[in-house]
């Protein structure tokens, strides 16, 4: 099992293993899933003060993302999740430019030095950067 995946579950278990949330489609384009960004507020709540925050939080947020992402063809107006089967691929990808984006503002990116050096930490593990 890679570093990237042992994150992914740890952040996939804090989630609810099922849910549903409403899709309210925009006028001109695109969808909000209603509740999403509370859900993952209350999940990322749940980890704050945790040695490993930097890498979980943005974990949560990538998940945030490709469901997002996800529910933009279903067809329904009601998007049912279960977290553990969003695309990994593309978790992965938003995961590692957001760490990326820390590393290139690590000055200003408001996250401690040893936040910094874990995502640098974690790119040596996956030599992936």
């Amino acid at each position: 099992m890679t570093r990237f995946d042992q994150i992914l579950d740890e952040a996939i278990a804090a989630w609810p293993p099922r849910f549903a949330l409403r899709i309210r489609r925009l006028r001109r384009r695109g969808h909000i899933l209603l509740g999403l960004v509370d859900l993952s507020d209350d999940v990322t709540r749940l980890i704050e003060g945790n040695p490993r925050e930097v890498l979980l939080t943005n974990m949560h947020w990538a998940i945030v993302t490709v469901a997002h992402r996800s529910a933009a063809s279903w067809p329904l107006h009601t998007f049912t999740m279960r977290p553990d089967e969003l695309r990994r691929d593309w978790i992965r990808e938003k995961f590692e430019d957001d760490l990326r984006l820390i590393l290139s503002i690590a000055d200003r990116c408001g996250w401690t030095p040893d936040d910094v050096v874990l995502v640098e930490k974690y790119f040596a593990e996956t030599k992936t950067r």
